[in-house]
């Protein structure tokens, strides 16, 4: 069946997302906090787990070791003496970490919701703000928290159903072949999935939050409208990830240039032996670099989350239609 409007482009999603961003910078407070769950895209868990298993398949004999060498029975003794001898201290421990994960997760959802609540909004012409957004976050912050947790839940247990035995396998019988199989699976079965979930948890909460669906019937719709558009999805995902190098790359140079001025003030701190100066020139230095990563970091997840709205409005519209699908079209035609 033909999409009822051919002319979909992912520019004009892309160049309406930017003027939403410009000029409602609002929207990037809401950036800043949602940044918690990936500020780069649903690709960027790809990246991370490759370095991951990079790391892990280039230290894998090196875990062995440890096992066999009882270090992690060690550190595993040294906690549970630590807990024995200060409760309190480690109750006290524990709960302002805790607190401090809940105060960040909470604001990490809440701002999930209201940059799509907001884009939606705004993309219809509608007044919206800080208020209007907290407002929405508000009020559908149950429903996406359980989403959030359920599915990161079954990716932790998918996780340690593939990890555990293989590892166990690896460490404790000491077959090479289970450390190679865990770092295989890991790409075949883990990365995949999570790139799946990642999306299937955008729409879950775009149908939450735009079109007023319960959790479960959320997820129902999110993954069939996954399965009739997996391709646009990928190709959305894809893009993203590569206007997030570019955006990247462009923070790099611009934390680049403004370390200039503060290196040479460390160096005449140097020259002229005084510590408070290079102390100053370190921590401005660092502020600098933070105000830039967050504001450029902001901007970027801001408008991500704009961008996935606007193209879930043309997926449930009916008006989005793959690239790729239409190239290939062109060409045999």
């Amino acid at each position: 069946m033909a999409k009822a409007n051919t002319k979909f482009l992912y520019r004009e999603i892309f160049k309406k997302s930017y003027e939403l961003v410009k000029n409602n910078k609002f929207l990037w407070f809401f950036g800043f906090f949602a940044a918690a769950f990936g500020g780069f895209g649903e690709f960027e868990s790809v990246f991370k787990d490759y370095t991951n298993v990079t790391n892990t398949s280039d230290s894998i004999f090196s875990w062995q070791g440890l096992y066999e060498g009882g270090v992690l029975w060690t550190i595993f003794d040294n906690v549970k003496s630590f807990f024995s001898q200060y409760p309190w201290q480690a109750f006290f421990l524990i709960l302002i970490i805790g607190l401090i994960f809940v105060v960040i997760y909470w604001l990490a959802i809440v701002s999930q919701i209201a940059l799509f609540d907001s884009s939606y909004k705004l993309s219809r012409n509608k007044k919206t703000g800080y208020a209007e957004g907290y407002r929405a976050g508000a009020q559908h912050f149950v429903p996406v928290f359980l989403i959030n947790i359920a599915f990161r839940v079954l990716l932790y247990a998918l996780f340690v159903v593939v990890a555990a035995p293989l590892l166990s396998w690896f460490l404790v019988r000491e077959n090479v072949w289970g450390g190679i199989f865990f770092v295989v699976l890991l790409f075949l079965i883990y990365i995949p999935i999570s790139i799946i979930v990642s999306f299937i948890i955008k729409y879950t909460i775009a149908y939450i939050v735009l079109k007023g669906h319960k959790a479960m019937d959320a997820v129902k719709s999110a993954w069939q409208l996954f399965k009739n558009n997996w391709l646009i999805s990928i190709e959305m995902g894809l893009m993203i990830l590569l206007l997030g190098l570019v955006v990247g790359i462009g923070m790099l140079i611009i934390m680049g240039l403004a370390a200039v001025p503060f290196v040479l003030i460390a160096i005449a701190a140097l020259f002229f032996g005084s510590s408070t100066g290079l102390g100053v020139a370190v921590i401005l230095g660092a502020l600098a670099w933070f105000v830039i990563i967050s504001v450029i970091g902001s901007a970027f997840v801001s408008f991500q989350y704009s961008s996935w709205t606007l193209l879930f409005l043309d997926l449930v519209g009916d008006k989005a239609e793959s690239k790729l699908k239409r190239l290939v079209a062109k060409l045999t035609s």
